[in-house]
């Protein structure tokens, strides 16, 4: 829905806002989630007659952890032999923190001491944003690989994910030799996606925001309402506008509306659904057109005569 019109004065629509704040709430809209995160919202007055929404405005602070308990296992195969599991220890990183820790993984279930190099910090690498792991096994058909088991943590190192249309895991491999050596073979992002999703259960089917069908995207409406870049990093706050405030998702005059749920989403990650904020709150302000069922209409003769007159009167169709 779009027009230059100030909706404020429009004749067919109110204009309201909603500030929700997700402490702000008696209860989550599901019991095994915390109202921080999936908060159930409920009008002091039912409201009715809704023309269009539109999210104009959001704080979310950067305290989920992008290397959750979820997604933070993968499987290492030493020599062929039988894959172990290692554990990132959950948290968020950045790329120094983040090989110190994986080396600590590595070296709780090995035998060998790993070194962990990142291209860019290494004057013997070029500038790839790669991870480079080495360990020292001495044979002379030494080998190693990852096996990762979820979609999450091979994007965050830059491994291989698993196959998109059967799920199978796919191992990256070392070199084969003595010290063999693992180049991932994409660049790492370990402060994890770039974006974040709006939802809401009681908004989201009527408002006409499209994913395509995909891993993790039915291509069906909802529950997506709005797309926020991620611009702060671990400990931050995201601060955004709508930066087109004019143009608005009609959703056909939905009836009578008495809560509202609101929750996250990150990415295309559904590890956490809703996502995490381990106890701290976020921040949506929400535009809402009412439908109005009449307008006044200013009568008069000119517009210098006095005797200017007011009528309420339906509007039409």
């Amino acid at each position: 829905m779009t027009s230059g019109n100030n909706w404020g004065v429009n004749d067919n629509y109110y204009y309201y806002e909603y500030v929700f704040d997700s402490s702000d709430t008696f209860n989550p809209f599901v019991a095994s989630s915390l109202k921080t995160d999936w908060p159930l919202f409920v009008f002091g007055r039912p409201v009715s007659d809704i023309a269009a929404v539109k999210v104009l405005e959001v704080q979310i602070p950067f305290s989920w952890y992008v290397f959750n308990d979820k997604i933070s296992n993968f499987l290492l195969i030493e020599n062929g032999g039988v894959p172990v599991k290692v554990t990132i220890a959950p948290g968020n990183y950045n790329i120094n923190s983040f090989m110190a820790q994986l080396k600590i993984a590595l070296e709780a279930v090995s035998t060998f001491t790993y070194t962990i190099s990142y291209s860019g910090s290494s004057a013997t690498l070029p500038e790839l944003g790669k991870i480079m792991i080495t360990n020292n096994d001495p044979g002379a058909a030494a080998s190693f690989s990852f096996r990762m088991t979820n979609d999450d943590l091979p994007y965050y190192m830059g491994m291989y994910p698993p196959d998109s249309q059967t799920g199978m895991p796919v191992d990256t491999p070392s070199t084969i030799g003595p010290s063999p050596s693992l180049l991932a073979p994409y660049v790492a992002n370990v402060t994890g996606p770039n974006y974040l999703y709006v939802n809401s259960n009681t908004f989201g089917p009527q408002v006409y925001f499209y994913l395509p069908v995909g891993p993790t995207t039915s291509g069906n409406l909802g529950p997506e309402i709005a797309k926020i870049p991620v611009n702060t990093g671990p400990g931050g706050v995201i601060f955004w506008n709508d930066p087109d405030p004019e143009k608005w998702f009609d959703v056909g005059g939905l009836q009578t509306l008495t809560s509202l749920d609101l929750y996250l989403g990150l990415g295309k990650s559904i590890a956490q659904d809703p996502l995490e904020l381990n106890g701290q709150a976020f921040s949506i302000k929400l535009g809402v057109l009412i439908q109005k069922r009449t307008h006044n209409e200013f009568v008069g003769t000119n517009a210098g005569n006095a005797r200017v007159e007011r009528r309420n009167v339906p509007n039409r169709g």
